[in-house]
Order: C-alpha cells, then structure tokens, then sequence
C-alpha cells in the first residue's frame, strides 16, 4: 500500500479512490444485530444456541440505530458523490424498521383488538 492509497485520516482508500460512509457501515451492522438478535433470543429460549436469552433486548435500541444512522448517511452520501455505501445505509434503514416491526407488531395486534371490541360493544 502506497502513501497515496490513504487518506488525510488514514483512511484506507479503494483503488477507484472512493471511500465507504462509515455511518453506512454502521447502520448494515446494527440492522443486521436488530434482527439477528431476536432469533437468536428465541434459540437460546430452546437451549439451541449458548446465548443469553437476554441477547433480544438489544434489537430495539440497535433498530433504531439503524434507522437513525441509514437515514443520516443517505443523507451524506447525497452531498458527497465520492463516498459510496448508498446501498449499506438503505439495508441498514430496512432490517430497522422490519426488527421494529417484528417487536411492535405482536404488542400492538392484541391491544387493537381489546380496543376494537370495546368500541364494538
């Protein structure tokens, strides 16, 4: 690697010498923990896997990073036609908002029905 592959950070460089957003990098990675993290709670529930069931309590704060920083590094990514990780931050941004919806989904169903019968009866 030469002197000229890096940048005035020290960030590593691609050969096409674009770099990735790291707030894209990011959001893939805490889109990817938002919905690996329930599953894997619930095999740990079945004694499956070694993880802590706890392990699922971090899927809603990691989809909202998710969410949170998809959404910013699109932002940047728009202003800065150099980086490229257009594609990392629109993953992370989706398995946030699926992870939120896995979690929201199953709490708010029961609640609309005991709401809707009332208004019913």
């Amino acid at each position: 690697m030469t002197e000229q592959d890096r940048t005035a950070n020290g960030a590593v460089m691609s050969p096409t010498g674009e770099r990735t957003s790291r707030m894209a990098v990011l959001s893939g990675g805490f889109g990817l923990v938002a919905v690996v993290a329930p599953l894997l709670s619930l095999l740990s529930a079945m004694y499956v896997t070694g993880f802590p069931p706890q392990i699922g309590l971090v899927a809603i704060p990691s989809a909202v990073a998710g969410i949170v920083l998809g959404v910013l590094a699109r932002r940047q990514l728009l202003r800065d036609a150099s980086r490229t990780g257009t594609g990392l931050a629109l993953a992370g941004t989706i398995l946030g908002v699926v992870a939120l919806l896995m979690h929201l989904l199953p709490m708010a169903l029961p609640a609309s029905l005991v709401f809707a019968f009332r208004a019913g009866g």
